[in-house]
């Protein structure tokens, strides 16, 4: 009988999230990337214009972290990065039409809409995941004003992944374009964002200045290899 030998998969593998010409690495689980390029995946398939806004939104919040002034230990990081890429995993169980009518949505489509958060929160909520994470996707539309879904929570009141996703989301949204509109620019979209200073931390929002789709994101804004953060940037 003759012994076929496989390749073991890695426990550990350099994940990398590309923004522009800059390439962030960071250690993660192997199955975990693996589990969450898959749902990425599907959730581009069930929604095209949202193409790699899961990954922009990682990136991005990576990025209002560094900017920011936020102190996250390696651990924290990691986590951050899975729930930004998870926040939107509950619209896999909402009607892919909804996500592609070419108009603005009606009040109850609306509606429908929001319980995406909570749904992805349910899901997550069966497995064995952070805390930090769950809650991140459950709150990450909430607004520093409390006018956000689902429990109109304000100020620290909100999660602080789910302040960082926010923001990151938002700008996400804005610079690509949707069914019913085309893309704001980078420019465009942080004075919509700076406009409505009630909504995100005031902190957080600084960091848009830094943000910048159009051309390729500066290092300076991303995580670099020190005690602090556990990847590197280059490019």
């Amino acid at each position: 009988m003759v012994k076929r030998s496989r390749k073991a998969i890695p426990l550990v593998t350099q994940e990398k999230v590309m923004v522009g010409a800059n390439e962030l690495t960071f250690q993660v689980s192997t199955y975990a990337a693996l589990l969450l390029q898959l749902i990425d995946s599907i959730t581009e398939y069930r929604i095209p214009h949202e193409r790699r806004h899961s990954s922009a939104v990682a990136a991005y919040s990576l990025g209002l972290t560094r900017i920011s002034g936020l102190s996250f230990d390696a651990r924290k990081i990691q986590l951050l990065w899975y729930a930004a890429l998870l926040h939107d995993v509950g619209k896999l169980c909402l009607p892919s039409a909804i996500w592609n009518y070419p108009r603005k949505l009606t009040t109850a489509e609306y509606s429908l809409v929001k319980t995406h958060a909570r749904l992805g929160f349910e899901m997550l909520n069966a497995l064995e995941i952070s805390n930090d994470v769950k809650f991140a996707v459950l709150h990450h539309h909430e607004r520093w004003d409390g006018s956000g879904y689902p429990d109109e929570l304000k100020g620290m009141e909100i999660p602080l992944f789910a302040q960082i996703i926010a923001a990151a989301d938002v700008f996400d949204a804005l610079t690509h374009r949707r069914t019913y509109r085309e893309a704001f620019s980078a420019q465009e979209a942080r004075k919509i964002m700076q406009e409505e200073p009630l909504k995100f931390n005031p902190l957080i929002i600084e960091g848009l200045e830094a943000l910048d789709n159009d051309s390729d994101l500066i290092a300076t804004i991303l995580p670099t290899t020190d005690s602090t953060f556990s990847f590197h940037v280059t490019g």
